[in-house]
C-alpha cells in the first residue's frame, strides 16, 4: 500500500478565513522549503477552476515516463470554501492520508459563517467515499483505487499517522460546542501566558482621547499631526467609514503631514491592488493604513509603531487582535481609541476581559486644536458628500448596464467555472 516512487501525497492541509491569509501562509511556507523536495499549492480561486486542478498535480495525465518528476503535491492551503470544491469536483482528490491538520485563526473559523465547512472536511479525512472502480489502459483488467478500497477505518489500515491538529489563535474559544465539533483528543493547550485571561504586552502605552462623534475626524487628523511615528493602522468599524475618512484626508491634504502618506486598505481593492498596497506598507512607502478589521486578523506586518482605534471595537478579542499589531516581540508601541462619552462605559467593561489594559488619557484642547479647524472641515464635509453622490452614481451606471449588451465578466464565477468542468466530463464519457 505504500506510494509509488514518483507520487507524491498530501500530507498536511492549512486552512485560514481569507484569501489574503492564504497568500501569505503560502509565500512563509514557500520560503522554509527552499532546498527540499517537497511541494506546496494554494487553493483560493485566483485561476480557472481546472488550471488549480492541474496544480494539484494529481498524476492522472498521459504521460508515461518513469523517469518524470513526483506527482502531487505535500501541502496545501486554502480557504475553506475552495477545498470543499475541490473534495466535491476533482476526481482523485483525497484527504485521507493528511497528516497535519492545520487551522490558523481557528475562533474566526468556528465562527457561524464558517462553521458547515468543518465536518466535511473530517469526513474527506477520516471517511473518504468508497472504492472507485477503474481499467487499466495497458492491460484491460479492472482494477480498484489503493487509496480508496477500504471504507471502515482506512487509516488504520493502511498505517496512516494518527491525525495531528494544530489550532493557532491569540483569542481561541472557551465555547464547549465549537470546541467539540474539532474532535480533539488528549489535546494540548500551549500559551505564551501563564493564566487564560487575554494579557498585552506591557510594552505597549494605550491611550483613550475623549471627542464628539461629529469632530472625531479632527482629533485623528491632530494625532496624526502630532505623531511622530513611521508607521500606523487606524481601524474603523466599517469599510464605508474607512473609505470617507481617506477621502476627508485627500480633500484636507494641506492640513496632512507631509511626510505622512496614507492609504485605504478594502475588500473593495481587487485582491492584487491589496497585495500591493501592503508590500508597500511593509517597505514604508505607505505610512497609514486605514482599514476596517480585516487586517487585525493574522496579516504579518511588522514595525508598526502606532494603531489607533477610530471606532472603538465592539469586544476584548477585537481589540486585543487591533493592538496586537503594534508592541511585537519585545518592541515598544503606542495606542489610541477615540470615545465620545456615551461609548466609554462599554468600552472600559470590555477591557475588564485582559490583562495589561489600564488606558491613559491623553487631552487634546479642543478650545486650542479643534475649534480653529471647524470652518475648514465644514467646508470639506460638503466637498465630500459631493464626492460619495458622484460614486454612487457611477456604480449605480455599473449596476444597470442594459441587459441587450450582453455584457460578461473576464472572471467566471466558481460555480459556473464547475458546472462548465462537469458539463465536459459528462461530455467525454458519452464520447467514450
Amino acid at each position: 500500500m505504500g506510494k509509488t516512487q514518483n507520487q507524491s501525497r498530501l500530507r498536511a492541509l492549512v486552512i485560514v478565513p481569507t484569501k489574503d491569509l492564504v497568500l501569505q501562509v503560502y509565500q512563509v511556507f514557500k520560503k522554509m522549503l527552499t532546498g527540499t523536495s517537497l511541494k506546496i499549492t494554494k487553493l483560493i480561486g485566483e485561476v480557472d477552476f481546472a488550471l488549480e486542478q492541474k496544480q494539484l498535480d494529481l498524476g492522472q495525465t498521459e504521460d508515461k515516463n518513469p523517469k518524470k518528476k513526483k506527482t502531487g503535491v505535500d501541502i496545501i492551503v486554502s480557504t475553506p470554501g475552495r477545498l470543499l470544491d475541490h473534495i466535491s469536483f476533482t476526481p482523485g482528490f483525497s484527504l485521507q492520508f493528511v497528516s497535519f491538520f492545520v487551522l490558523d485563526e481557528v475562533d474566526r473559523l468556528l465562527m457561524e459563517s464558517y462553521y458547515e465547512f468543518l465536518p466535511k472536511i473530517l469526513q474527506a479525512i477520516y471517511h473518504p467515499p468508497p472504492a472507485q472502480i477503474k481499467e487499466d489502459s495497458e492491460t484491460g483488467s479492472v482494477i480498484l483505487e489503493p487509496s480508496r478500497i477500504i471504507e471502515y477505518n482506512p487509516r488504520t489500515f493502511l498505517q496512516i499517522p494518527p491525525l495531528q491538529k494544530l489550532l493557532f489563535s491569540a483569542t481561541l474559544t472557551s465555547n464547549p460546542s465549537k470546541l467539540a465539533s474539532l474532535k480533539l483528543s488528549d489535546p494540548i493547550f500551549i500559551t505564551g501566558t501563564a493564566t487564560n485571561s487575554f494579557i498585552l504586552s506591557p510594552n505597549l502605552k494605550q491611550n483613550i482621547v475623549y471627542c464628539r462623534n461629529e469632530e472625531k475626524p479632527l482629533y485623528l487628523l491632530r494625532l496624526l499631526q502630532q505623531s511622530t511615528a513611521k508607521q500606523i493602522l487606524i481601524f474603523t468599524n466599517q469599510i464605508d467609514t474607512a473609505h470617507r475618512l481617506i477621502k476627508l484626508f485627500e480633500i484636507l491634504s494641506d492640513q496632512v503631514p507631509k511626510h505622512l502618506t496614507m492609504a485605504e486598505y478594502s475588500s473593495h481593492l481587487h485582491r492584487s491592488g491589496r497585495l500591493q498596497l501592503m508590500e508597500k506598507f511593509k517597505s514604508g512607502n505607505i505610512s497609514v493604513l486605514i482599514c476596517s478589521d480585516v487586517v487585525s486578523r493574522g496579516l504579518d506586518v511588522t514595525n508598526i509603531d502606532q494603531v489607533i482605534n477610530y471606532d472603538p471595537p465592539n469586544n476584548i478579542t477585537t481589540y486585543i487582535h487591533r493592538v496586537g499589531r503594534t508592541a511585537r516581540a519585545g518592541r515598544e508601541g503606542t495606542t489610541y481609541t477615540l470615545l465620545d462619552n456615551d461609548q466609554d462605559y462599554n468600552f472600559r467593561q470590555i477591557l475588564k476581559k485582559a490583562v495589561n489594559t489600564a488606558q491613559t488619557l491623553y487631552p487634546l484642547n479642543r478650545q486650542e486644536l479643534i475649534k480653529p479647524l471647524l470652518p475648514k472641515f465644514q467646508k470639506a464635509l460638503w466637498g465630500l458628500e459631493k464626492i460619495i453622490e458622484k460614486e454612487k452614481k457611477i456604480e449605480k451606471t455599473k449596476t444597470n448596464i442594459p441587459k441587450n449588451l450582453s455584457l460578461q465578466s473576464n472572471v467566471s464565477s466558481d460555480t459556473d467555472i464547475i458546472l462548465q468542468f462537469l458539463k465536459q466530463q459528462s461530455l467525454q464519457h458519452f464520447k467514450n
